[in-house]
């Protein structure tokens, strides 16, 4: 019972991770519908008390999790041996890929228009969502590069602006 109060065990609790693919399907389809931000926002929500939950349960049930362990890849291993823990590391990772997913978003629609066009936030999502800190990079480069382009064109297209004869009314 890895929630105090709770009759399911890990096994069962796993299965509320899938909860978490509605969001990633209306950001990836439908970014800039309200809606979809609003529900992976309420997502996020949700697993973040999930995690807190079950990193509660998990360190104080007597399960021996110690600082200590965090400082070697052989005691990190050790921990994630645990269901409870491997759950709770579980769900911490979905609650952040989601978060990067959402604020990549948003920083893309920030300016009214996507820096980066929507059919290739599609596949960066994807990769946010399958290994986040890929699709996180994968953002921050077609950003800069799609930035870099658009500075360029409105360097060319302002001496063209104001070269232009001006209207006399």
């Amino acid at each position: 019972m890895p929630i105090p109060g709770l009759q399911y065990s890990d096994e069962q609790l796993f299965g509320a991770c899938q909860l978490v693919m509605p969001a990633w399907a209306l950001l990836i389809l439908a970014p800039r519908f309200k809606a979809s931000q609003a529900v992976a926002g309420v997502t996020i929500g949700f697993y973040a008390i999930f995690y807190t939950l079950l990193m509660a349960h998990a360190t104080t049930s007597g399960g021996g999790m110690k600082l200590e362990d965090f400082n070697s890849l052989a005691g990190v291993r050790g921990l994630l041996v645990h269901p409870d823990i491997t759950l709770a590391a579980w769900v911490h990772y979905l609650a952040f890929d989601l978060f990067t997913a959402l604020m990549v978003t948003r920083y893309n629609l920030s300016r009214g228009e996507a820096t980066v066009p929507l059919v290739l936030m599609a596949p960066v999502l994807f990769f946010t969502c399958m290994a986040g800190p890929v699709g996180l990079c994968a953002f921050a480069v077609l950003h800069a590069l799609f930035n870099a382009a658009r500075g360029q064109q409105q360097q060319r297209s302002a001496p063209a602006a104001a070269a232009a004869p001006k209207k006399s009314t």
